[in-house]
């Protein structure tokens, strides 16, 4: 169980992920029977931020950058765009954070993927890499800021 002031966070029963949903101080306890950890205290703010850069891009499951994989799979789901983030208030997510911390939903928001030749490597809105063609020469992906 997850116990926060729900005044200024809603805490979801299944999944106990607290979610803010106004700006202001934000005290998080987990509680498990008689235990209980210590208090968490974090600020919460509404003030937008804008993605400066992205760091240490990489698709995961490839290999020195080369996407190995049955063509038109749509059950393959292997390789996927991955990145850290930095933004304008100083903030940086790393990739490995970004990618255990964060939702697919909420990563979709942040950015958008294109590939140059979609006819050969295509992207999906979740950065899911999937081989379409063979090609002889090397294809660009990449990740923008919707923001």
């Amino acid at each position: 169980e997850v116990v926060s002031n729900t005044a200024n966070a809603h805490v979801d029963p299944t999944t106990a992920v607290v979610t803010p949903t106004a700006a202001g101080a934000l005290r998080v306890r987990a509680r498990l029977d008689s235990l209980a950890s210590a208090d968490v205290f974090l600020t919460v703010v509404d003030t937008p931020v804008q993605v400066t850069a992205f760091t240490d891009v990489n698709v995961r499951g490839a290999t020195a950058a080369t996407v190995s994989t049955i063509a038109n799979d749509v059950d393959d789901t292997s390789h996927v765009v991955q990145f850290g983030v930095d933004f304008d208030d100083g903030t940086c997510v790393l990739r490995q954070q970004f990618f255990s911390d964060f939702s697919a939903a909420f990563r979709a928001e942040l950015v958008m993927f294109t590939s140059a030749a979609p006819d050969v490597l295509s992207v999906d809105a979740n950065g899911i890499v999937r081989a379409v063609a063979n090609a002889p020469e090397p294809i660009v992906i990449s990740v923008q800021s919707r923001h």
